[in-house]
């Protein structure tokens, strides 16, 4: 499948994080996503997918702030992700300059809350980020936590799925 994706509206009370969110506001990205079997079950296979968001993110990140090469972003994401333990995804850029653990802490579901052709999922996630060239403790992890909740609905047309993120971040 392919998404399209379009950063709305940025708020929050970090201003360093405001400022480099903001200028992306109102930007497209977009990136291909799939889902896999497993044990009977249809899941999203994370580790292609967090792959593809995150390489199209830098990508954007590049072009709406005319970035040259960011020192720690200036290689494609490579992840690790194991269908029997999907709690846990890793990424990492070449080298290891960049790595990110993003491990769901809390899950939760619901079919048609409103109304038919509807889903929602909420996830509670824990993340650590870790920098080889940071100035500041070269390699030691960033602790945080985001909240993520997804509403989908199917289009109009009833050929393609409209959904809404709303994500929360914590350090």
């Amino acid at each position: 499948w392919d998404v399209r994706r379009e950063l709305y509206r940025v708020r929050g009370r970090d201003a360093a994080a405001v400022a480099i969110w903001s200028p992306r506001e109102g930007a497209v990205e977009t990136y291909r996503v799939r889902f896999v079997s497993h044990r009977g079950n249809v899941i999203a296979d994370r580790g292609f997918n967090a792959c593809n968001l995150l390489n199209a993110s830098v990508q954007l990140s590049r072009e709406s702030v005319k970035l040259e090469s960011p020192d720690s972003l200036s290689g494609r994401f490579s992840c690790m992700w194991n269908r029997d333990n999907p709690n846990v995804l890793t990424a990492s850029t070449p080298g290891e300059n960049f790595t990110l653990e993003r491990k769901v802490t809390k899950r939760s579901s619901a079919l048609e809350p409103a109304g038919p052709g509807t889903f929602e999922s909420s996830e509670y996630l824990r993340t650590a980020e870790a920098r080889a060239n940071s100035m500041v403790g070269s390699g030691v992890p960033v602790l945080g936590a985001v909240r993520e909740q997804w509403r989908y609905r199917m289009a109009p047309d009833l050929l393609s799925v409209e959904a809404l993120l709303l994500e929360a971040h914590y350090e």
